[in-house]
């Protein structure tokens, strides 16, 4: 989310000059994280749902970790939701690779690997689907609350 609005930019603004900053950051991440609970939720419904059944690859890819990764700067927020499991060998399992509904895996009985064609968008579709911009807007007031206010840690 860029800061193009007038009222975004005074925010920035007012932040920069608080003394709470800190707590108006850690206020916007906790915001920022609450939707990931319903998020993994749906992740693992639409893993289980749309992976093939067979050799228990939803259920496999329904295990994953999901988390998320936010940066805040002063004019711009980052967040990227990530999934990822650690596959039987401790390498880590390509989970991008099976969204875009390619999985990799050893041929039964021989020592050759092959690629087999899934159902794409099991994990992009739930977590585009979101409402992202909403939590991004109460996430924002609870920003100005710190900066209207005053922060207190919790």
């Amino acid at each position: 989310m860029r800061a193009e609005s007038p009222d975004l930019r005074a925010l920035i603004r007012d932040l920069r000059k608080s003394s709470d900053r800190k707590i108006g950051v850690k206020a916007f991440r906790k915001r920022m994280r609450q939707p990931l609970p319903e998020l993994r939720r749906g992740v693992r419904a639409s893993a289980v749902s749309t992976l093939p059944r067979t050799g228990g690859l939803g259920a496999w890819m329904a295990r994953a970790r999901l988390g998320a990764t936010i940066r805040v700067k002063m004019t711009t927020v980052f967040m990227q939701v990530t999934a990822g499991r650690n596959s039987g060998s401790g390498k880590r399992t390509q989970t991008k690779m099976v969204d875009r509904g390619r999985v990799r895996a050893p041929t039964w009985g021989h020592p050759v690997w092959h690629t087999q064609r899934v159902t794409p968008e099991f994990f992009s579709r739930p977590v585009s689907g979101y409402d992202w911009l909403a939590v991004a807007e109460q996430a924002a007031d609870d920003v100005a609350e710190v900066i209207l206010y005053g922060g207190q840690e919790s």
